[in-house]
């Protein structure tokens, strides 16, 4: 809905609380999950030749601690989606939405490919270690590489004044002005 009320929630001080907010959340689960399972290591006895020292956990609970991770970028997703169509200069939603939408992509690449090679540890491990390399190289691609470009080759743009409609004020100002030395 359109509106000239300003949304909740957008203050850096709510941005900070809720930021906080979603972390606590994690690190409780972690923490719990900690307590219940405690870490440590196994011996996997694949060929009778090798012996594979792998993490304790099995499979199913590796799955279940990604499933926060995994709603995190669904809703991220989901308001990246509805939010494209915001005024240009307010509008980075075009790149978070290319970054979350990028890696929904190779985490829904990750879960049958990791999950559906039990037999060979090599693959499991290169799985999970370019799934997350690649998220991560997106993440900083997508959301920081525009700013950067800015910065360094149109620092002209890089200022306050920008960052608003620039057509809708400027009509505003000249309109308001106008009306002000009709007035004086």
């Amino acid at each position: 809905s359109r509106s000239a009320k300003r949304p909740p929630f957008i203050s850096p001080k709510s941005q900070l609380l809720i930021a906080g907010a979603l972390i606590s959340v994690q690190l409780a689960c972690t923490f719990i999950w900690l307590v219940l399972s405690h870490p440590g290591t196994r011996i996997h006895h694949p060929q009778r030749l090798e012996s594979i020292l792998r993490c304790k956990i099995d499979d199913k609970s590796f799955l279940v601690s990604l499933f926060y991770n995994m709603i995190l970028i669904m809703v991220c997703t989901y308001y990246a989606i509805k939010t494209r169509r915001i005024p240009e200069n307010f509008n980075e939603s075009k790149f978070i939405g290319f970054t979350m939408y990028t890696t929904c992509i190779i985490w829904l690449a990750f879960v049958p490919l990791f999950f559906g090679t039990h037999s060979s540890f090599e693959v499991q491990i290169t799985t999970l270690c370019v799934s997350i390399s690649l998220s991560a190289s997106v993440a900083l691609a997508c959301l920081f590489t525009p700013k950067i470009y800015i910065i360094f080759f149109q620092p002209e743009k890089n200022v306050r004044k920008l960052t608003m409609n620039s057509n809708h004020y400027k009509k505003q100002a000249s309109s308001s002005a106008g009306s002000y030395a009709n007035h004086s």
